[in-house]
């Protein structure tokens, strides 16, 4: 069974070109109606973000400071997490976020490889295998918009299914330029195999699709009884060299990076900010599992969140993959979306920034930070 999206017919008769005021009153009665539904989706979802957040705060300090109960309140844990990501969903569908004024050429490879790295303590904990083989392929997208296409569409296949594979490459025809053509396969569980499993439709499915069409790609979609497969096509890139190199804040490609946090929503910011300018990010949910990832590396820049003890820092800052050289920045739930701040005690420095400003903020505190002493 196949499915061909955004593909427009056209139909065998030519429109009038001045409708009857019917028919446009109708039209435009249509579009304030879905101009409406999008809307109160937004304020939907945002309202249930906002109520979720305290328990989300409490839930991650509880996670921190009991790990013995964290079995016993997995349930709970799933469960507000599980409600978070479908009200985040909802909001992308109605305001799909623009990071950059334009698109602009990108390695498709390294925004899935760090959608795959941000989402993978998530996939650890749920036993699922994404299998890939990614190969450079350039697409003309925004930054954020890309990042969180394939997020996206990580989160949609996990819904359903533990058994994903991955292929992305350059496809040559009949154009001067080649496309980008992403495929995807998911395997559905044993239980379901033979029979109808309506989970894939969900309201991710709505999402990606959404993005899709903004970046203009070509989606079908064949089912199965036992897996589905996605084929995504992305339009040939007009200036491919650009995408070569990267777009500002040169002085940063090829540094490394350790981001310490356990929040899914504070690693796809980061990722999203830093990953499009050439640098090397590596993912921990706490400092001890990051000790395991250092043995042999040194970092320049080390980003966490308040959850991680002073204690458990002050230990990291001291390990022999730190440089006097490296920077830190903390992430923190609260403050002007705006400003950032840094503070020193004793010999070490911290700059410090809103959840909410990561994608405005982050880079400029992290140059601060890594070249103030060079000034």
């Amino acid at each position: 069974m196949a499915r061909h999206w955004f593909q427009r017919k056209t139909a065998g008769a030519s429109p009038p070109s001045s409708p009857p005021a019917t028919v446009a009153g109708e039209a435009n009665d249509a579009s304030e109606a879905e101009l409406l539904a999008q809307s109160m989706v937004k304020q939907l979802s945002s309202d249930i973000l906002l109520a979720l957040a305290p328990a989300q705060g409490q839930l991650q300090q509880l996670r921190q400071l009991s790990p013995t109960l964290t079995d016993r309140f997995q349930p709970v844990f799933a469960a507000v997490e599980r409600a978070h990501d479908i009200a985040r969903s909802a909001q992308l569908f109605s305001d799909v976020p623009q990071l950059t004024p334009a698109a602009e050429p990108l390695d498709a490879a390294n925004f899935l490889r760090a959608a795959i790295l941000g989402r993978g303590d998530w996939l650890r904990e749920r036993d699922i295998q994404v299998r890939q083989a990614l190969s450079s392929a350039q697409v003309q997208a925004r930054p954020g918009e890309l990042y969180t296409f394939f997020d996206e569409l990580l989160l949609w296949t996990s819904d359903f299914s533990s058994n994903v594979a991955l292929q992305l490459e350059a496809v040559y025809g009949d154009e001067p330029r080649p496309r980008t053509r992403l495929r995807v396969g998911a395997w559905f569980p044993s239980e379901t195999q033979g029979g109808r499993n309506p989970k894939w439709q969900n309201t991710r499915w709505f999402v990606w699709h959404r993005i899709a069409r903004r970046l203009q790609a070509r989606t079908e979609l064949r089912t199965d009884s036992d897996h589905l497969v996605l084929r995504v096509s992305f339009p040939p890139v007009q200036d491919a060299t650009a995408a070569a190199a990267p777009t500002g804040h040169s002085q940063l490609h090829g540094l490394r990076v350790l981001l310490v946090s356990a929040h899914p929503d504070r690693r796809a910011a980061v990722l999203d900010a830093l990953v499009p300018l050439g640098m090397h990010c590596e993912v921990a949910a706490s400092v001890a599992a990051a000790a395991a990832q250092l043995a042999g590396q040194t970092l320049d820049a080390v980003i966490h969140d308040e959850l991680q003890s002073p204690e458990a820092m002050m230990a990291l800052r001291r390990a022999p993959a730190i440089r006097s050289s490296t920077a830190f920045i903390e992430l923190h739930a609260s403050g002007n979306p705006q400003d950032f701040q840094t503070s020193t005690v004793g010999a070490f420095s911290t700059g410090h920034v809103a959840a909410d400003a990561i994608a405005r903020t982050l880079v400029s505190v992290l140059s601060f930070e890594l070249f103030k002493g060079i000034r």
